[in-house]
Order: C-alpha cells, then sequence, then structure tokens
C-alpha cells in the first residue's frame, strides 16, 4: 500500500522557510505505508453493495467521470435542504463529526478514522466527556468499502435530520439511498472525494447546519493551538526535524507538502531539503518518499526525529544498526508515535489538533 496524500492547504504556518500550511497538500490526508487505506467510495446496486476499485483514504486515484460518478467525486455536492438546525445529524464523512461536537452538535452517529475501527477516536471521546456527554454517537468504521446495507440501516434506525457527508465519497446510488433517510450535506463540486481542505471542510459543515458564522472561529482555533504550542516552546523553533513511518523493510520519509510534515513545520520545526525527495520512483509520491538502511544517513544531524509506528512496525527500523549509528539515535533526539497520533496528524481539525499537540508535548 502506498502513503496517502495530503491534509490541507491554509494560511497560518510558521516557519519561514515553510509554506502558509496546516495538514498539506490540496486538502489529503497522508495514507499509512503498509497499511489498508480508508475509503467509503460507495457503489451500491439494487440488491446490495458492489465496491469498486477504491483510492485510500485522502487519495483520489482517478479522475472524476461525469457520466457516472463513478470515481473521485461525490454525487450530488451541496444539496438544496440539506440545511438546518439540526440535534440529529449522523456524520459520515471522516472529521465531520469533530466539527460539529466543537460546534456544541452532538451527532447521532460519527465516524472512526480507522485507527479504532467501531470506536470513538480518543480526541472524539475525550471532547465528549469534557461536555459531560453521556449518550454518545454510534461509531461507522470508516475502513468499511461502502455503505453497504447493515450502514444503511443503522442511519436509518437512528432517525436523523441530516446526513453530513462532507469528507467521504457518496456516488448516485448510494447518494439516492441515503437520501430516502434524510437530507444529505456533500462536499463542493470543486474537490475530489476525500480532497477537500480540512479548512474548507469546517466551513461546509457549518454551513450545513446554519452555522456559517462560527466557522473562521473554528478554523482560528486551530491556528491559535499551533500558536500556542510555539509560544510554549521557543527552543524548538527552526530546529531541524523529520517524520517518517517505517514498514515492511522501508522507511516512508514525509515531505513538507505532507500533512504529517506539515504538522512539524507548524509546531515550529523545519525540514531540511537534505531529507525531502523529488517524489519521483518506485512507490515515492509527491508527499514522501522511500529510503532503505544505505540512506539513513540523511537523518544525521536533525535535533528530532519523529517515528510513526505502525503495529510495531517500527521496530526494527529502531534496532537497525546503521541507525543507530546516527547521532540521532545515540543522543535520544528520536521520538516514537503511536498508530492514532500518527494518523491523527494527517487529519487537523478543532478536536484533533490540540489534543495531538497536548500527545506530543
Amino acid at each position: 500500500m502506498l502513503p496517502e496524500s495530503d491534509g490541507s492547504a491554509v494560511n497560518g504556518s510558521v516557519s519561514q522557510n515553510q509554506t502558509n500550511t496546516i495538514g498539506g497538500r490540496d486538502g489529503r490526508p497522508d495514507r499509512e505505508p503498509g497499511r489498508p487505506g480508508i475509503n467509503r467510495r460507495s457503489f451500491l446496486r439494487a440488491a446490495g453493495v458492489s465496491v469498486i476499485a477504491a483510492a485510500g483514504w485522502g487519495l483520489a486515484a482517478c479522475s472524476s467521470d461525469s457520466s457516472d460518478d463513478s470515481a473521485g467525486q461525490s454525487s450530488g455536492a451541496n444539496q438544496k435542504g440539506s440545511k438546518g438546525k439540526d440535534s440529529r445529524v449522523a456524520a459520515v464523512g471522516m472529521g465531520d463529526g469533530d466539527t460539529l461536537i466543537a460546534l456544541g452538535i452532538i451527532p447521532v452517529i460519527t465516524t472512526s478514522y480507522g485507527v479504532q475501527p467501531k470506536a470513538l477516536n480518543s480526541w472524539t471521546s475525550e471532547a465528549l466527556q469534557s461536555r459531560k456527554i453521556h449518550d454518545l454517537p454510534i461509531v461507522l468504521d470508516s475502513t468499511q468499502e461502502a455503505f453497504s446495507t447493515s450502514v444503511l440501516e443503522t442511519i436509518a434506525h437512528k432517525n436523523p435530520s441530516l446526513i453530513m457527508a462532507i469528507n467521504t465519497a457518496v456516488d448516485k446510488e448510494a447518494h439516492q439511498r441515503l437520501s430516502a433517510i434524510a437530507p444529505i450535506a456533500t462536499h463542493s463540486d470543486k474537490y475530489q472525494d476525500y480532497e477537500i481542505p480540512w479548512d474548507e471542510q469546517i466551513k461546509e459543515v457549518c454551513k450545513a447546519v446554519d452555522r456559517e458564522g462560527d466557522a473562521n472561529k473554528l478554523i482560528d482555533g486551530v491556528k491559535e493551538s499551533f500558536k500556542k504550542y510555539r509560544d510554549k516552546h521557543p527552543d524548538i523553533q527552526n530546529k531541524k526535524a523529520a517524520i517518517i513511518m517505517p514498514y515492511d523493510g522501508k522507511v516512508a520519509v514525509y515531505d513538507d507538502s505532507a500533512g504529517r510534515g506539515q504538522f512539524i513545520t507548524n509546531m515550529g520545526y523545519t525540514i531540511p531539503q537534505s531529507v525531502q525527495g523529488d517524489g519521483s520512483g518506485g512507490q515515492s509520491s509527491a508527499f514522501y518518499h522511500e529510503i532503505s538502511a544505505e540512506n539513513y544517513d540523511i537523518f544525521r544531524g536533525l535535533d528530532k526525529l519523529f517515528v510513526i509506528d505502525y503495529a510495531g512496525k517500527s521496530e526494527a527500523f529502531l534496532h537497525d544498526p546503521v541507525f543507530n549509528s546516527l547521532d540521532v539515535a545515540q543522543e535520544g533526539r528520536t521520538q516514537v508515535l503511536q498508530e492514532e497520533l500518527g494518523t491523527v496528524m494527517s487529519m487537523p481539525n478543532p478536536l484533533s489538533v490540540p489534543w495531538a499537540l497536548s500527545k506530543i508535548g
């Protein structure tokens, strides 16, 4: 599997050497190497569900086909009648529920990011606990590849007055079936599925519930979280860092255009050009490049190396003698980020960013 394309561009980055973005290029979150992609590009047939090849979460691998909306573009974006001050919102898009909770609207259904399928994400759970919410949303599994019959039944059982499907894929047949349950709010036609920038996602979620006036407040809050972190950690400003993900004997190195790369630059670090790839060859992309042990020397001299661990796949790298010969390893300048934290770094929203920053420390 390839690492996903990446998070979303907005003003608000910190480093003088970095672009002014939070999340990454074009609103697309990273995809984890060696890990199944998250997607719910649904192609529902009358008798059930037919899943056609789809990209991983955040990556629309195919261009949109205007004849059948079969790849890369949700059907029925910005539906009329989808707005309303609803208290029974089914949030089926990744991160849509987090924005609703930040607005004070507790969705009856929300969606996991796939780290804990069918369980609330930790940042979502903590936000609900802090608000003393005991009637928790039902959680849909974002690793599913379609709006299956059982998923549709789950949504219908909660009797929503609005289905929030901003950061997901809804084809024509899925749209028809979901519309039979409740009005649907989907992303604007100018964005491909899973490629809406994080700040635009916030705006469209707010618009769908007639809270447009609160969108900029939430966006500014995300930026302010990074500013507070930078103010609290002046010692790391403009220090050299990299963020990587070891997997299957390889190491994916995220560039400063990637969601995770942008996350650490918004913390105040800079990613040296010597660490970044050109996005060409092998399984590399515009957002990361792969290296093997003979190239570990690019990490020499870094002030910080963030290592994302998925299912223990970082162990071999961390015990590799070549890596351990480097100063960044010998002098304890490596920080391991567990799966949930590594995931949330490429999905910025009003709940996830403060949570992630608090865990990084």
